[in-house]
């Protein structure tokens, strides 16, 4: 647990941040993991100042954080593997699947075309009316 305030403060250092922004982060016991659940506001309080700063420490430990990055990639390839069996269906076979359990046929109805006429009517002033 030390050893990651420490690495937090070395980056800190790193970055040319003042001597009492570090020495707070360490009375503070700010690890990485604190850095990556704290707000801005929050870590402004404890003296970053700076905006380059504060997103710099934060993706700094996010990168760093090794649960962090595991959940992520779990989750990333469940995405993945839904995302491409999505792919993989024809279109009909999905708006039967979005369409809970009515009939192929009732879906393959809602994908027919409507048609739709578009057109320019004119204003007659002496008869008060539109005409084509």
């Amino acid at each position: 647990m030390d050893t990651e305030i420490d690495e937090v403060c070395r980056f800190l250092e790193s970055r040319n941040v003042e001597s009492n922004t570090i020495k707070n982060f360490k009375d503070n016991k700010m690890d990485k993991q604190t850095v990556c659940y704290s707000s801005d506001a929050d870590l402004q309080k404890m003296g970053l100042s700076e905006r380059g700063h504060i997103v710099c420490l934060k993706t700094f430990c996010m990168i760093q954080d090794p649960n962090r990055n595991e959940e992520d990639q779990e989750e990333r390839s469940v995405r993945k593997q839904e995302l491409a069996s999505f792919v993989k269906q024809s279109s009909k076979e999905r708006v039967s699947s979005k369409s809970g359990g009515a009939t192929k046929k009732a879906a393959l109805n809602r994908l027919q075309m409507k048609s739709v006429q578009l057109g320019w009517m004119h204003y007659d002033d002496s008869k008060k009316s539109m005409f084509l």
